[in-house]
């Protein structure tokens, strides 16, 4: 069970979160800064597991996490800059986004692989390196927390509802009345109204 501040979803940390929970399940502190700590420590240090291929025709979501959750993405116009070089490495690359958000300290996003070989590590890689390069160079320290979360849906997990619970982040963090009221979301494949009418998915894991 990946560490958020309800304890209810089973998740994994860079892996197709089809195993069992992790250590975290016996974790009980009531204080959401023990348990937001102990999260950032699973994210720093991801394992991908053995046999699992990231470059098949899948649909993968990702989450990544500033250095230490500074909110670095209220600064609008580098949060502009971190989704556009997404979107542009992800279609030299070979996949869609199909629905990402970028929150004040983390960014979730759906890359669907439309090529045979489509490469997720390469991709993250590629757009870690480039929008931490930026940033570095503008204020001598990091950006991201070392690491990610990767999740393979499943046949059965419809990508739309998992997009639609991306792109309703900012409405359940009060930042926004609806997702097309804020600037940081969207998808290369779909419109925000198709998403918006997908089929809810009730419990899904929400660690923030």
């Amino acid at each position: 069970m990946i560490v958020g501040d309800n304890f209810s979803c089973p998740a994994h940390v860079g892996d197709d979160f089809s195993r069992p929970a992790l250590v975290t399940e016996n974790f009980s502190s009531p204080d959401p800064a023990d348990r937001r700590l102990l999260y950032a420590t699973l994210v720093a240090q991801p394992k991908r597991l053995p046999g699992i291929s990231y470059d098949q025709l899948a649909v993968y979501f990702i989450t990544t996490v500033t250095l230490n959750r500074v909110k670095v993405f209220t600064d609008h116009e580098f949060a502009q800059f971190v989704v556009d070089a997404l979107v542009a490495i992800a279609k030299r690359l070979g996949f869609q986004i199909s629905a990402y958000v970028v929150m004040p300290d983390h960014v979730h996003f759906v890359a669907t692989a439309e090529e045979e070989g489509a490469d997720l590590e390469r991709l993250v890689k590629d757009w870690k390196q480039k929008t931490g390069f930026e940033w570095k160079k503008k204020h001598k320290h990091r950006l991201w927390q070392k690491g990610y979360i990767d999740r393979v849906l499943r046949a059965e997990e419809h990508t739309l509802s998992v997009c639609r619970y991306v792109l309703e982040n900012p409405v359940r963090a009060q930042l926004a009345a609806h997702p097309s009221d804020y600037p940081l979301c969207g998808s290369t494949q779909f419109t925000i109204d198709e998403i918006c009418e997908a089929i809810q998915i009730k419990g899904w894991w929400n660690p923030y």
